[in-house]
């Protein structure tokens, strides 16, 4: 802090400590001391049960509160999961067939290395570097960058191909 009469002057910010942090008290003391009721601890047996109630009405608050945020994150999948499925029954052909396709491609990049693989071709070739998947580039291509709709046939070759190739990969590194 700079002062006029002193100028530049160190200045001590820290709080002193609580009688309580003097003690040894643990994590759980602290804990309890800082959902207390109001209570002023004292040394006879009524305080003592007091303490033993509150310890128990925390401990199912606290419980209460994890199954809360473990329900929150599970609704919160099934919200995702649920939003998915309605996005994909409602997008058409093409699109569906790219949705899919982002699918395989999260499943196949986990044992093989797709990050430097930015198009179709180069994913796929990651995999397979067979010619028979030229078809399966195309009608992608297709699905991906034209107003062209694909067929249902198309639809269901790529399906069959994906799988095909998800099998494989089981087989190599």
């Amino acid at each position: 802090m700079y002062t006029d009469e002193y100028g530049w002057v160190r200045v001590e910010l820290t709080p002193p400590s609580s009688d309580l942090e003097t003690g040894t008290s643990t994590l759980w003391d602290r804990l309890l001391n800082l959902f207390n009721s109001g209570n002023q601890p004292s040394d006879t047996d009524d305080d003592t049960e007091a303490k033993k109630v509150d310890t128990q009405k925390i401990r199912r608050n606290m419980i209460i509160l994890v199954i809360l945020t473990v329900s929150l994150i599970i609704l919160y999948y099934i919200y995702r999961l649920l939003s998915a499925i309605i996005e994909y029954r409602k997008a058409d052909i093409n699109t569906k067939l790219i949705m899919r396709y982002h699918r395989f491609v999260n499943a196949i990049s986990r044992k093989h290395d797709l990050k430097k693989a930015y198009n179709y071709k180069e994913q796929i070739c990651a995999v397979e570097s067979d010619e028979d998947m030229s078809k399966l580039i195309s009608i992608l291509e297709i699905a991906g960058f034209s107003d062209k709709e694909i067929t249902a046939d198309e639809f269901d070759y790529c399906i069959k191909q994906m799988k095909m190739l998800k099998k494989k990969r089981g087989s190599k590194k």
